[in-house]
């Protein structure tokens, strides 16, 4: 009777989520149109999530034409690319926890400062950043949880006499090599191009952190860790990486991948006002665990005017007419995507093999991620 039951149960489940997908395809038919003209320009949402900004599926925008690979299309409702879930509402979590099931989220930030403040979706989804749940830690694949890959892990300045020395000694070593470069290309006037910045900070990752981005191709090849969400702070750049490796591994066209990555665009306004509450959330910590460093933060004129309305506005206030959240055309524009094909795409795949993961990337391709095409 118990087996009956379990079974009349995950038949049921089943049912129910395949009716939620069919909903939200049918919702989506005219998906990006019919949610550009419920919200303004920059706030596209195709899950119209409140508080978090840029979440969609890998498999491309539009739920009725997934991107085609080698072998089909990519499947839908495995692999999601988002922004940030610190600002997450309930109906949020509902959606990501309950409706998609998402079972892995894939943290690309680095955890430090802004990037490690606390939050609710950590309870759904630990260890928050912040430490609080190192007793619970690890949790094994299949259950919900937090992985940490911070793909910009010490791409911070430092002193470009320490790191010519390092060099100097070793002048065969990769690593060390393009850590003085890296730090270089910070310094110089072009790095203040979008697109010189972009390139640049991909081939840092790519060649500094080869273990982080690693460690997250290895999480996707475990099929235990899906429906998985991956993302940083926009769901832009890093993202945008990981996204692009992994398309590229599945024979996703270059063009889709670009495309893909711009779509970004679509969200800039939402980042921007989800990041904003975020820094007024860290701010508020800083006040509570860190007393000297937050009047030190507020001496320097780093807190941010709105800090105290945006932690007290109504979180069922649509962002788009919450008079608290600032319009920052600078801020906008870095949220804002670039590309470029000489980079993005077959550039970023030949990029890979001065890391070694064109082997792993194949693996994925064609074994452990088969499922994801159908």
């Amino acid at each position: 009777m118990c087996a009956c039951l379990r079974a009349y149960r995950e038949d049921r489940d089943k049912a129910e989520k395949e009716n939620f997908f069919e909903r939200q395809a049918t919702n989506l038919s005219a998906s990006t149109d019919h949610e550009k003209e419920l919200r303004p320009p920059g706030w596209l949402s195709l899950w119209s999530l409140d508080r978090v900004a840029n979440f969609r599926d890998a498999a491309g925008p539009d739920p009725l034409s997934p991107y085609r690979c080698k072998g089909g299309c990519i499947k839908q409702g495995l692999l999601y690319r988002t922004g940030h879930w610190v600002t997450a509402t309930a109906g949020d979590l509902t959606v990501l926890r309950d409706h998609l099931q998402i079972k892995t989220y894939l943290d690309l930030r680095t955890g430090q400062d802004f990037e490690s403040v606390d939050a609710e979706c950590f309870d759904d989804f630990p260890p928050s950043p912040a430490g609080r749940h190192n007793a619970n830690w690890p949790r094994d694949p299949g259950e919900r949880r937090r992985v940490s890959c911070p793909f910009s892990k010490g791409l911070q300045p430092r002193p470009l006499q320490e790191l010519a020395q390092e060099g100097e000694r070793d002048p065969d070593d990769k690593k060390a090599q393009c850590a003085l470069w890296f730090q270089e290309q910070m310094r110089s006037e072009s790095f203040h191009d979008l697109k010189v910045q972009l390139k640049t900070s991909m081939r840092a990752m790519l060649i500094l952190n080869s273990d982080e981005i690693l460690k997250a191709l290895q999480v996707l090849t475990d099929e235990r860790n899906y429906p998985v969400a991956f993302g940083c702070i926009a769901g832009k750049d890093r993202t945008g990486l990981l996204a692009c490796l992994v398309q590229s591994a599945l024979g996703v066209d270059d063009e889709d991948i670009i495309a893909d990555y711009l779509f970004t665009n679509e969200a800039a306004q939402h980042i921007n006002a989800c990041n904003q509450i975020a820094v007024a959330m860290w701010f508020e910590e800083l006040r509570i665990r860190d007393v000297r460093r937050y009047n030190l933060m507020v001496r320097r004129n780093r807190l941010p005017a709105n800090a105290q309305q945006l932690l007290d506005s109504d979180a069922e206030t649509p962002l788009w007419e919450d008079v608290n959240v600032v319009s920052d055309p600078d801020a906008i524009k870095r949220s804002m995507a670039v590309a470029s094909r000489t980079f993005y795409g077959i550039g970023l795949l030949h990029m890979c093999i001065h890391v070694h993961t064109c082997a792993m990337l194949r693996w994925m391709g064609y074994a452990a991620m088969a499922a994801m095409i159908e």
